[in-house]
C-alpha cells in the first residue's frame, strides 16, 4: 500500500471532469490494496434524475443503514451538515469538496511503468430532495453513510481546538478499476481481467477517501455488510485523514505496503532474505492504531461494535486485550522478534491469522496499549483523542531526531515518550503500578522511563 498503507489513486480527484477517456502515465510501483476480483458487486444509483433539479429539500433527516450489533438497522440522522442543495458536500466545503460515483480506470503496464486509462470520468453524487430513504444496496447509501461518519469525525477532532485545520476530501463511491490478474492454470500462467474490491481506502496525495466496491467472493464468504455501512471504517479512514494532515509524511518515501483493512483473503508473504524494518514501517504502524483510536474516540458505543464481520471484530477492537486467533496484543519480545526480522514470512494467513509483520496488527497492538495505558489515568474519550493528537504532534516536532534511529529504537523511543506524554498531561507520576503497567504493554520500557528505575 502507498503511504502508511494508502493507496495511489490520485486520478480519481484529478480527472473529475475531464475527457470520456484519458492516458495518465506513473513511473511509480503500484501496490494493489484490494482483492483483485472477477465479479465485482456494483450498486445502482436510486434515482439518476430528480424531479425537480432546483428543489430545496424540506427535512434534512434521512434513514440511514447502519450495522450496529450484528445487524444492519435503520437510524434516523439529520444530514444538514453534508448536503449542499442537492449534492453530497457541506456547503462550506471545508469538509468533503465532493463525492463522485460512476467512475471507470483500467490499469496496463508493467508495475515500473504504469498507464491508467479513465475509460468514464466520476460524476458528481446528488440526493434527490423527493428521496428520504435508500435501500442499503444504493450509491446514494454508500455516500450518505461514509460522508455522515467522517463528518461526525471531522467535527469531534475540530470541536478539541488543537489541531491543525485540514485539507477537505473527495469521496469516491465504488470506481470500477481494472487491472490484469495473473494466474497459474491447468496451461500455466493465464491471464484475465479483474476489479479492485473489497477494501476501503485513503491516498493523502490526493486527499481522498475511495470506497471500493465489494465482490460475490466477499458476500459469499465473508458475509453481507459493507464498509461503508460500519461506522468505524469512514472514520478510521478519516483518521488517516488527521494523522496527514498533523505529520505532513513525505509520501514518495513511505510507500511500501498494501491494504487499508489488509488483505481481505489471504497475506501473501514472499521471500525476502533481506528483509528491513525502517521507522517508516513503524510509522505506518502507528497510523494504523491512532486511526483505530481516532473512530473509537469519535464515534457513539453502539456505533463501535463490529462483531461478525471478517478481518474486523476483535482484531481491531481496541477494547479487546487479543487477536481473533487469541494471541495477545502486546509488545513482547517474541512479537518484536518476529516484527524486526530479517527473514519475511512465507506461509499464506488469513486476516483473522495474527500476522506480526504486518503493520495493521502492530498498529493494532499500540491502539490497545495506548487506550489501555491512558485508561488507567482517565475515562474522558477527550482527554484520551487530545493526547493522541499531540502524540502525533511530537512525533513530527522530534521527526529529524527520530528518524536517525533504526527502526527497533525507533518504537521503543517513540512508544516509551507517548508513555511519558500521557503521564505528564494526566497529571500522574510513575508510580509502581503504572511502570508495572507499562511493562506489561511493552517488554523492557521501563529502561526508557527514568522515574520507573530509581
Amino acid at each position: 500500500m502507498k503511504s502508511f498503507f494508502y493507496l495511489c489513486l490520485s486520478m480519481t480527484a484529478a480527472l473529475s471532469c475531464g475527457r470520456k477517456t484519458e492516458l495518465v502515465k506513473r513511473k511509480s510501483l503500484l501496490h494493489n490494496p484490494a482483492r483483485l476480483s472477477a465479479s465485482p458487486y456494483f450498486y445502482e444509483k436510486k434515482t439518476v434524475s430528480c424531479q425537480d433539479k432546483s428543489a430545496k429539500r424540506t427535512d434534512d433527516f434521512f434513514s440511514l443503514n447502519l450495522f450496529l450489533f450484528g445487524n444492519i438497522t435503520m437510524r434516523d440522522k439529520n444530514l444538514a451538515e453534508i448536503l449542499d442543495q442537492q449534492l453530497l458536500r457541506d456547503p462550506a466545503r471545508k469538509v468533503i469538496s465532493n463525492t463522485f460515483y460512476g467512475e471507470r480506470v483500467k490499469i496496463t503496464g508493467p508495475l515500473y511503468d504504469v498507464t491508467f486509462t479513465t475509460l468514464s470520468a466520476p460524476v458528481a453524487l446528488n440526493i434527490c430532495p423527493e428521496d428520504e430513504s435508500f435501500e442499503e444496496e444504493t450509491i446514494e447509501s454508500a455516500g450518505l453513510n461514509a460522508a455522515y461518519f467522517i463528518n461526525k469525525t471531522h467535527s469531534r477532532y475540530t470541536g478539541l481546538g488543537i489541531g491543525p485545520a485540514l485539507k477537505p476530501l473527495t469521496l469516491n463511491i465504488m470506481p470500477s478499476i481494472t487491472q490484469k490478474k495473473s494466474e497459474f492454470g491447468m496451461n500455466g500462467w493465464e491471464e484475465s481481467d479483474a476489479f479492485w474490491t473489497d477494501n476501503a481506502i485513503y491516498n493523502p496525495e490526493a486527499s481522498s477517501i475511495t470506497f471500493l466496491p465489494h465482490s460475490m467472493e466477499w458476500k459469499r464468504t465473508q458475509g453481507t455488510v459493507n464498509f461503508w455501512a460500519i461506522p468505524m471504517v469512514p472514520s478510521h479512514e478519516y483518521g488517516h485523514h488527521i494523522f496527514q494532515g498533523i505529520y505532513q509524511a513525505r509520501t514518495s518515501s513511505i510507500h511500501r505496503h498494501q491494504g487499508c483493512f489488509g488483505s481481505i483473503n489471504s497475506t501473501q508473504q514472499e521471500y525476502a532474505p533481506d528483509r528491513k524494518v525502517s521507522p517508516f514501517d513503524v510509522l505506518g504502524a502507528y497510523n494504523e492504531g491512532f486511526a483505530d483510536l481516532v473512530s473509537f474516540y469519535t464515534l457513539d458505543a453502539e456505533e463501535l461494535n463490529f462483531d461478525g464481520v471478517s478481518c474486523l471484530q476483535v482484531t481491531r477492537n481496541v477494547k479487546s486485550a487479543s487477536f481473533y486467533d487469541g494471541q495477545l496484543k502486546t509488545f513482547s519480545g517474541p512479537v518484536l522478534e518476529s516484527f524486526f526480522s530479517t527473514s519475511k514470512l512465507q506461509e499464506n494467513r488469513t486476516c483473522e491469522q495474527t500476522n506480526y509483520q504486518d503493520i495493521h496488527f502492530i498498529g493494532a497492538i499500540f491502539a490497545y496499549s495506548a487506550e489501555r495505558f491512558m485508561s488507567q489515568m482517565t475515562d474522558s474519550s477527550d482527554e484520551k483523542f487530545k493526547i493522541i493528537i499531540e502524540w502525533a504532534k511530537l512525533l513530527k516536532a522530534k521527526e529529524y531526531l527520530y528518524l536517525r534511529l533504526e527502526g527497533d529504537q525507533y518504537l521503543r523511543k517513540t512508544f516509551a515518550d507517548f508513555l511519558k506524554l500521557s503521564a505528564r498531561t494526566l497529571n500522574r507520576r510513575f508510580d509502581q503500578q503504572l511502570c508495572q503497567e507499562a511493562e506489561k504493554l511493552f517488554t523492557g520500557i521501563k529502561a526508557e522511563i527514568p522515574e520507573c528505575n530509581l
